[in-house]
């Protein structure tokens, strides 16, 4: 599948509630997830997840190498290849959440995948054709990128009735989790085939994982009724879609801060990110080595935290983990640019563990709240906007980092950058969602959410 619950993931259609389970079945599990690992379909859904996403791992840093090594790509070309896989997500964003919404999900979600897989199958055909170009890889992470953010909305909208909304904490979870192991062995899986079969096969790995992801989706079982349709002979019904799930988000007391505040996060870590790299090379002297093993602990991180972040919900509130995962876990960003230099090391990575674990447990659970308290109808373009809105700030963020480190320097940059970052809880830390212990009943869709 290679979503996110987010990204990243059956429909009971409009105005229905999903099923409770049945008397006497409460699972066993711990973590506040409730019997999520009961539905095959979600079991199902989780193999898609963790394959693909393994193999999404791989193209992730083998589309790179084909330019550089390959193609003979200088930065430009590279940083058009990045651009055109990021870009998407703002262009096609808000068009996708108005269509899907009137959709089933799990046929968007199959063709999703079968779509990259074919696109992603294409690399290692051209390259054996001796035709591979750039511009073809432009188009390969274009056109893969397109697919993504549509198969990312369609994911979160899908979840809520596969699992019920009373279970979305754990499995989220466990999606995450899938994610996060997958960021964890992808780069060294990647490395071991692009040395033993070359990087135009080891994306071919990924076209594999996209076409086994889509099997697994088509497996999931379960009947879906259609969401929704357009009105006969209705013109304009995108935008007006468009526009309510706007709205939607922007009135909604408990959407509308968390959406600041993951905009605002995001930006100060893109901010962070840009030079945090050059920092560690630069002022702190360190090797390829020790660079992979600071950023090996921030992805342990990642693991740690979605394994954690349902049961902290569970007895802390899920409003308090929201808001202070972040509060609490974002200082540790001023470690960097503040340690000595005989301290840099540790401090780094004393700060990455603690940017890994503060993600996915404030992912997990604001990605479970949006989804329980969005009525069905809405489910696609919420997911749309969010996404659009606090996506929209990284790249502001990676200008903004850059433009302070060459004019004041590195550890200016890195300073800002995590004060930045800290301000974001505050938009959750004065709203609605402080208060919240638990996720609220599931709503009603409204007849005129369209």
């Amino acid at each position: 599948m290679g979503t996110a619950a987010g990204p990243e993931a059956t429909g009971t259609g409009a105005g229905a509630v999903p099923p409770r389970p049945a008397p006497g079945r409460r699972s066993t599990r711990k973590g506040g997830g409730g019997g999520a690992w009961d539905s095959p379909g979600f079991r199902r859904l989780l193999v898609a997840e963790t394959v693909s996403q393994t193999g999404s791992q791989v193209s992730v840093l083998a589309l790179p190498l084909i330019a550089i090594v390959a193609l003979g790509a200088g930065p430009v070309a590279v940083g058009v290849l990045a651009a055109a896989a990021t870009a998407p997500v703002l262009l096609a964003g808000l068009p996708a959440g108005a269509w899907i919404d009137r959709h089933r999900r799990r046929p968007v979600l199959v063709v999703c995948d079968v779509g990259r897989a074919v696109v992603m199958a294409s690399v290692p055909v051209a390259w054996a054709l001796g035709a591979l170009t750039l511009a073809q890889l432009y188009v390969v992470a274009f056109a893969c990128g397109v697919l993504t953010v549509w198969a990312d909305i369609a994911a979160q909208a899908f979840l809520p009735s596969l699992v019920g909304r009373h279970r979305l904490a754990g499995a989220n979870a466990s999606l995450e989790v899938a994610r996060s192991a997958a960021q964890v062995a992808g780069p060294g899986l990647c490395g071991g085939l692009v040395a033993v079969a070359g990087a135009p096969l080891a994306v071919a790995a990924d076209a594999l994982s996209f076409g086994f992801s889509a099997v697994c989706v088509a497996r999931v079982g379960g009947t879906e009724e259609r969401p929704g349709s357009s009105p006969p002979g209705a013109r304009g019904w995108a935008a007006a879609d468009i526009a309510n799930g706007l709205r939607y988000v922007a009135a909604h007391p408990l959407l509308r801060p968390i959406a600041a505040c993951s905009a605002v996060s995001n930006l100060g870590s893109a901010m962070v990110g840009t030079v945090l790299v050059l920092f560690m090379v630069q002022t702190l002297h360190l090797g390829a080595a020790a660079i992979g093993a600071v950023l090996a602990v921030g992805n342990v991180g990642l693991v740690v935290g979605a394994m954690v972040a349902a049961r902290l919900a569970h007895r802390y509130g899920v409003g308090r983990v929201i808001v202070w995962s972040l509060g609490l876990g974002t200082p540790f960003a001023l470690l960097v640019p503040l340690a000595p230099r005989s301290m840099a090391v540790p401090a780094l990575l004393v700060a990455q563990l603690a940017a890994g674990l503060r993600g996915p447990v404030y992912n997990v659970n604001q990605i479970s709240l949006r989804q329980a308290i969005t009525p069905t109808e809405l489910l696609g373009r919420m997911t749309a906007t969010m996404r659009v809105l606090v996506l929209s700030t990284m790249p502001l963020g990676s200008l903004l980092g850059g433009a302070i480190a060459s004019v004041f320097g590195l550890r200016p940059a890195l300073v800002v950058g995590a004060l930045v970052g800290c301000v974001a809880c505050l938009f959750t830390l004065l709203s609605p969602v402080r208060g919240l212990l638990s996720i609220p009943p599931a709503p009603a869709d409204p007849p005129d959410s369209r």
